[in-house]
Order: structure tokens, then C-alpha cells, then sequence
């Protein structure tokens, strides 16, 4: 049994299906485990006022089981906010409930219980460390294609630098002593405590991630093929930034 309380910050909107398997995993890992709170935010990002993305019930799931109180608390506004002002809304719910990690999960994300359990152990048996990136194994196109190398920062000790404060930009945290997460003791979780499965760049959302990403961002590294209705992975933005181009991996 782990000793520390972990706070969730569950992030999804318009992405129904998904969300019933991302969130009821961590609904069952806190009955079964306890001392963790589940706080989500379910609003459409700034960039998506002028990009058709209608609610598909996510919200009103997610509500759902906050009123069964299978999780603690849902913020549906205001909406079209920055990122970092969303997932702020359920942070500071955390951090008044003294959670001694913050664990972002998105809806896309599917961990297993198992792979919840490995990453808490993991983070527990290496105290030393503030902040850890977990590896997303990025399903693309029809899912059965995927890529490697998506490794984002996922989880931050509450309780260090003077406490952490707030979101400043999309997943990005700063402490009170204005350290930002990339400041402090990080680690990468090895791909043998955890290799997330992240449903990301599809086929069936990837037309309107694309122009979320270029308002957001100014680039992307895909592109939507109008010819033949996909997405295609952006050749030329690799070759802009001098990144190598990720090999696509296949399952059948």
C-alpha cells in the first residue's frame, strides 16, 4: 500500500468514449487503493471558439459521476479558457485537500490499474525526485499505427520549493520559489513500470487538432490530407525544426 495521497487533475472534453475507459480506471484504482482524490475539468480550450467542437456528453458523464460521487468534484466553467486556467481549477481544489502529488491524466490516455500501480510505487521508492515524466505510446491514424519518443511531465511533488503554485502554460507548473518543473530533481519512468497507451492523433479528430495546434502553437507536426480525408504526419515541419522524422510502428 502506498503512503502518500495523490491527487488527480482528469482533463476531457468532447471525447466520450475514451473518457469512459480512461476514467473509470482510476475511479476503480481509488476504491480499491484509497488516499486519492479525483478532481476533473471538462471545458473547451481558448483556441477552439472558432473551431467547431461540440460537447459529445463527456461533460455531462463526468458530471455524472461526480454527482455519485465516484469522483470528488467536476469544473465545467467558464469556458474557452487557456489551458493552463483550466487544469488550474481542479489544481488549486487539489492542493486546499493537501494531495502530496498532482497526477495529470488526459482522456486519451488509457492507463491500466496495473500501470497506475507501478508509477505510484515507482514514485514513492524515489522521494528524492520532484517531478516525472511518464512515456505515452502515441496510437495515431486508425490506432493500429503508433510512434515512440512522447514523454511529457505528468507528475509534481506538491510539497517542495515552497509549494507548488499554479499551471502557467498548457501542463507547465512553477513553484512559490519560481522554479518551473523542468527546475527541479525530474526524472523519465522506464518503459517497464509503464508505456501508456495515448488514443492521440486520429483520423476521426485529427482535422480540427491540426488547426488547434497552429492557433495554439503556430505549426504542427501533421497535416490534414483534404485528397484523401487524413491525417499525414508534416515532413517539412521536421525538417523546419531539425527533428528527426519518428518511425511509424504498425500493430495488426
Amino acid at each position: 500500500m502506498y503512503s502518500k495521497k495523490y491527487g488527480i487533475i482528469y482533463c476531457g472534453y468532447n471525447n466520450l468514449d475514451l473518457t469512459k475507459q480512461s476514467l473509470q480506471t482510476f475511479i476503480d484504482f481509488s476504491k480499491k487503493y484509497g488516499n486519492m482524490i479525483i478532481a476533473a475539468v471538462s471545458v473547451p480550450f481558448y483556441e477552439y471558439r472558432n473551431i467547431s467542437n461540440e460537447n459529445d456528453g463527456t461533460t455531462q458523464f463526468i458530471k455524472q459521476k461526480s454527482k455519485l460521487k465516484e469522483i470528488d468534484i467536476c469544473f465545467d466553467n467558464p469556458k474557452y479558457i487557456k489551458e493552463a486556467d483550466a487544469r488550474n481549477l481542479p489544481l488549486f481544489y487539489l492542493l486546499s485537500n493537501d494531495v502530496d502529488y498532482v497526477f495529470l491524466v488526459d482522456s486519451d490516455e488509457l492507463y491500466t490499474q496495473e500501470q497506475v500501480l507501478n508509477i505510484i510505487n515507482y514514485v514513492e521508492e524515489n522521494e528524492d525526485i520532484d517531478c516525472f515524466e511518464i512515456n505515452l505510446k502515441n496510437h495515431i491514424y486508425d490506432g493500429k499505427s503508433w510512434i515512440d519518443g512522447f514523454h511529457p511531465f505528468r507528475i509534481f511533488k506538491t510539497n517542495c520549493y515552497g509549494g507548488l503554485r499554479n499551471f502557467f502554460y498548457d501542463n507547465d507548473v512553477v513553484y512559490s520559489d519560481g522554479k518551473t518543473h523542468k527546475q527541479t530533481n525530474t526524472r523519465l519512468i522506464p518503459k517497464e513500470i509503464a508505456h501508456v497507451k495515448h488514443i492521440t492523433w486520429m483520423n476521426y479528430n485529427g482535422k480540427n487538432k491540426v488547426k488547434y495546434h497552429l492557433k495554439h502553437f503556430g505549426d504542427c507536426s501533421y497535416k490534414w490530407n483534404e485528397e484523401k480525408n487524413c491525417l499525414e504526419l508534416d515532413i517539412e515541419y521536421y525538417k523546419k525544426h531539425n527533428y528527426e522524422i519518428p518511425t511509424i510502428h504498425r500493430e495488426e
